[in-house]
C-alpha cells in the first residue's frame, strides 16, 4: 500500500468520526445543559398600602437566551417572561415574603430563582373630628376616623379612665366629668389587619358642672332617710291621743326623661 493510499484513508476516518460527533450533538441537545443562574434584583420592599399593586421583573444571566419563568409560590404569580406579581395586600406578620420557582430555556438549560419582599406598616393619621364641646360628659358621643395610612377597617383602643370606645369606634363617656377639669385630652391607638398602626388624641371641652345620669340620681335620693308619716290612733275610754308610727312609709319612685319624683 503506497503513502497515497495510508493518506487517504486516514483523512476519511477523521471525517467520518467528525461527522459521526455532530450526528451525536444534533440527536442530543441536552447533553451540554448547564444551569440558570440569576441575577439581581432579587429582593424588595413596599409597605402595606402598595403591596396589592406591586410588580417586579426578574432576570437570569443574559447568556441563557428565552428563559422562561414558572411555578411561583406562596399565591404569587409570575409571567413566562419574569413579571412576578403578588396576590393582594399583603400582611406585615408574613413578611419577609420568600417567593420561590424554576426556570428554563429552549437548549435544556434549567435552574431554580428566588425573590424576598419585605413589607413594612403605614403610619395611620387620624381623620376629623378631633375635638368637641359639651355640657353633658356622661351623654358625650363621637365617631372617630382614619384619614390614611391603613387597608380596611380601623380599630381604635384607649386607656383613659371615664372614656370607652364601642365596636363601631363611638368615643363615649362613662361618667359625669366637671368643667374644673376641662379640657380633658383622650389619646389612645389605632390599627388594622395588615399591620399598619398610629396613635390618636381627642380634646373635650366641658362646660357647666357635673351632669348626673337618672340611675345616679336614683341612687342618690333613695340613700336618704325618708320622713315617717304620722297617723292617728282611734280614741280609747273617752281620750284621743296621738302617736308615732313606728314604720316608715313606701317610698314610690317615678321616672320620666327629664325628672324623678320620690313620693312617700
Amino acid at each position: 500500500m503506497s503513502w497515497r493510499t495510508g493518506l487517504a484513508k486516514f483523512i476519511t476516518s477523521v471525517v467520518v468520526a467528525a461527522l459521526l460527533s455532530t450526528a451525536a450533538i444534533i440527536a442530543s441537545p441536552y447533553a451540554s445543559a448547564a444551569p440558570i443562574s440569576q441575577v439581581s434584583p432579587t429582593s424588595g420592599s413596599i409597605d402595606v398600602a402598595r403591596s396589592a399593586e406591586f410588580t417586579v421583573t426578574l432576570a437570569v444571566d443574559p447568556s441563557f437566551v428565552g428563559a422562561t419563568f414558572a411555578n411561583a409560590t406562596l399565591g404569587f404569580s409570575i409571567t413566562p417572561s419574569g413579571v412576578l406579581s403578588t396576590p393582594g395586600p399583603l400582611t406585615v406578620a408574613g413578611s419577609p415574603y420568600l417567593v420561590t420557582g424554576t426556570d428554563g430555556d429552549g437548549s435544556g438549560d434549567t435552574g431554580t430563582w428566588s425573590y424576598s419582599l419585605t413589607v413594612t406598616p403605614d403610619l395611620i393619621t387620624q381623620g376629623p373630628p378631633t375635638s368637641a364641646v359639651t355640657n353633658n360628659s356622661a351623654t358625650f358621643t363621637s365617631m372617630l376616623s382614619a384619614a390614611s395610612g391603613f387597608v380596611g377597617p380601623v380599630t381604635f383602643i384607649t386607656t383613659v379612665p371615664g372614656f370607652t370606645i364601642s365596636n363601631r369606634n363611638v368615643l363615649q363617656g362613662t361618667g359625669a366629668l366637671g368643667a374644673n377639669g376641662s379640657p380633658y385630652s383622650i389619646t389612645g391607638t389605632d390599627s388594622d389587619a395588615y399591620g399598619d398602626t398610629g396613635t390618636w388624641t381627642f380634646s373635650l371641652t366641658v362646660t357647666g358642672p357635673p351632669q348626673l345620669t337618672t340611675r345616679q340620681v336614683a341612687r342618690r335620693a333613695l340613700s336618704k332617710p325618708l320622713r315617717q308619716r304620722e297617723r292617728y290612733r282611734p280614741r280609747r275610754r273617752g281620750r284621743s291621743r296621738r302617736a308615732r308610727s313606728p314604720f316608715r312609709a313606701t317610698p314610690v319612685l317615678s321616672c320620666s326623661s327629664r325628672q324623678i319624683q320620690i313620693r312617700v
